[in-house]
Parts: structure tokens; sequence; C-alpha cells
């Protein structure tokens, strides 16, 4: 299947689909634009790189917590509603904020307030999208709306910070900050108009005995826990590769451009793996998504040694795009295998993987000191790539083959555990 006019009309003909696309559209350009003004704003006030730190860790924290429950909720409610829900409040959080800074310097505390706001709503807004695709995707077109999400997001997370960057130099960071906040108003009208059907639960069930329902659909499922393993390893290595890779850059590449060079390439593989993942469908869904996990070792380790820039911006399109195109079967393989009725939690778990970010920001440097930047870089990307390559020896892996049947609610079953 190639990306043509007449599939991308098939795909957008689903009005579900299309509302959620323009929701997710805009809540990416919003999101991406973010961090930049957030972080101008913050030291434009005169507050400090650690006050900057704190913000965004105070976002990141309790978003990364509340993923493990937010799939609750998520499974519980129909989930346009949970994501038009988060979506209102981060209205009104980062609108608070941004008025904050257009009027004058706000305190700490407030901006710290606002950011655990918005990481909370993060939290619960992640898991419900993570399931909804599958409702609303056309018949048969679910890798092509999760590809076309995909390269979405990635090109956005490209453009964003250039049109923030010329927001702040323009009329101010406050005013970035604002055009974030009505972003997220407007995913929040896109996302309530959806039409989804009532939400399957049973009568009486318990918040508790929910989140234990998710995790037992998790261990039950080899494919599915040993994938979560690998992902809690490539969250490590890429806290390594933010913290250090700067580092290398600004001492034997060239500085802040040579980086940004690097960051951009693996932001254009990831566009390439999209496009790919649009007409490339394997029939063993997990063997080919650990294949291509796998690929990010060579950016690691020619990084590492300061291999000439070229090289490193070659490796960084290679693990983008393979990157890109393991998480996209992976997303297919679960929206294809796991029941709908436990979708969101299931996915979860696999986002509670971000939960060691925050903590690889804060070991890998200290462990640099000790080991060197070498040894710490390079092996983070070998034993990440490493512990995606090791779920192969699972035949579950191995043989998870595509689900043919169109897009329909499937029944708890013990298949592919």
């Amino acid at each position: 299947m190639r990306l043509s006019a007449s599939v991308l009309r098939e795909i957008f003909q689903n009005r579900n689909f299309r509302r959620q696309y323009i929701a997710r559209a805009v809540s990416f350009m919003g999101g991406s634009m973010s961090p930049i003004a957030l972080s101008f704003a913050i030291l434009g006030a005169g507050m400090s790189a650690s006050d900057l730190g704190l913000a965004l860790a105070a976002e990141s924290v309790p978003m990364a917590l509340l993923l493990l429950f937010g799939g609750v909720w998520g499974d519980r409610y129909r989930r346009n509603r949970v994501m038009a829900t988060a979506d209102l409040v981060r209205l009104v959080s980062q609108g608070t904020l941004a008025t904050a800074f257009i009027i004058d310097r706000p305190s700490l505390a407030l901006i710290l307030g606002a950011q655990i706001v918005n990481g909370l709503s993060a939290g619960l807004f992640r898991p419900a999208a993570s399931g909804l695709t599958r409702a609303s995707a056309a018949p048969g077109r679910l890798q092509e709306s999760n590809s076309l999400l995909s390269v979405t997001s990635n090109t956005l997370t490209f453009v964003g910070p250039m049109i923030s960057a010329v927001l702040v130099s323009t009329i101010g960071p406050g005013w970035s900050l604002a055009v974030d906040a009505a972003s997220f108003g407007v995913s929040a009208y896109f996302c309530h108009g959806l039409r989804l059907p009532p939400v399957k639960r049973v009568p009486g069930s318990k918040f508790f005995h929910e989140f234990v329902d998710g995790w037992r659909e998790v261990v039950t499922r080899s494919w599915v826990w040993i994938t979560i393993i690998g992902l809690l390893f490539a969250q490590a290595a890429y806290g390594a590769f933010d913290v250090l890779g700067p580092v290398i850059a600004n001492g034997s590449l060239g500085g802040v451009g040579a980086w940004a060079a690097v960051l951009a390439a693996f932001s254009a593989g990831s566009v390439i793996g999209g496009v790919v993942g649009f007409s490339w469908h394997p029939n063993r869904l997990l063997l080919a998504s650990k294949l291509a996990g796998a690929l990010i070792m060579p950016l690691f380790v020619l990084l590492a040694v300061e291999a000439p820039l070229v090289a490193i911006l070659a490796a960084a399109i290679l693990a983008g795009a393979g990157d890109n195109i393991s998480d996209l079967l992976w997303k297919v393989s679960l929206q294809e295998h796991i029941p709908e009725e436990v979708l969101s939690r299931v996915s979860s778990f696999s986002m509670g993987s971000l939960a060691l970010a925050p903590l690889t920001l804060v070991l890998a440097p200290a462990l640099a000191q000790t080991f060197g930047t070498v040894a710490v870089l390079a092996g983070s990307g070998i034993l990440a790539g490493g512990s995606i390559l090791l779920a192969l020896v699972l035949p579950s892996v191995r043989s998870l083959k595509r689900d043919l049947t169109p897009n329909q609610s499937m029944s708890a079953s013990a298949e592919a555990r």
C-alpha cells in the first residue's frame, strides 16, 4: 500500500478520525511550542537555570506518575471526553501561566503549580488518546491512520519550536504560551465532538480492581511485558543521550549548531519512518518492530566515540526512522491484539517507561564522571538496543502476526499470550 491521494481521502472521510486528527495536530503544534516559550519566559523574568529545571520537572514527574493510572479513566469513560476534559484543564492552567507572564513576572510557586496541573492533565490525556485511534480509524486503515498521526506529530515537533522562537523574539514568550493554551481549547472542541459507542464496564467495578485487571492483561502476555522492559532501557538510554550528547557536541563537534543538526536529523528520520510505516505492512509486527528499534545503537556509539559529524547525522536519520517505525508497529500490535475495553490501561503501562526519564537525566552525568562519557553513552545505546533484540528469544514476540480483521472491538481472549 503506497501513500496516495485516494488512501488519504478514504482515511479522512471518516468523521471521527478527521476530528481526532485535527485535535491532535493542533495539540502537537501547541505542545511543541511550549518548552522554548516557557524556558525564555522564565529566564527572561530573571529566574535561574535551577528554577527552569524545577519548572520542567514539575510537569514531567507528575505526568509520568499519573500515566500508570490514567489508563483506568481512559477505559472507564469515553476516551474522547477524557481527552477533552484534560485539554480544558490545560487551557485554564496554561492560560493562567501565559497571562501571568504577559502582565507581570509570576512567582515560582505559580509556575510550578501550573506545570504540575499540566503534567497531571497530560498523564490523563495520553492513555486515552492511545486507545482512541482503533475506534476512530476507517476499517482496514488502522496502521495508515497511526502513521499519519505519527508523521504529523514529528513534523510539527520540528516546526513548532521554530514558530515559537519567532513569537518569543517578536511579541514575547507570554504570547507564545497563550497560543499553546488556545491550542488546548481547539483540541477539546474537536475531541468532544467525536461520536463513540458506549463504554463496556462491569457494573460496580472499583478503580483499584480495574487497575489490577489492566496489569493482569500485561503480565499474562509475554510479548507485552518484555517489550515494556525494552522500552524502559530505551528511555534510560535517551536520557543519557539528552544530557551527554550536548556535552560531546560542544566539546568536539562544533557546538550548539552541530547538536541542533543532530536533533534535526533525528526528527527528519522520524518523518521518514512515518512515511515508510504508511506503506510497509510486515506480517510479523513485533519482529519487524524490534529489528527497527535496534537501529538506535549506531547513533549512540558514533556520538560517544566522536565520529565525524556527517556519520553521526546519517546515524541520527537511521535512528529516528527506526525508532518511529518500531513505535508505530508496537502501537498497531496493541490495537490489534489487546481487547478494546482494556487498551488504555495496557497502553498506560507501556507509557510508564517515561518515569525513568527524569531519573536518568540526574544519574547520567554522575555515571559519566565515574566511568567516562564514552562508556556511559555507548553502553546506554548498546544496552537499549540489546534489550530490544533480546525480546526476540520469546516465540510470542517472533510469531505475533497482523490481525486482518478490520478495526473491530475484541472481547477478552487468551490469544498471543
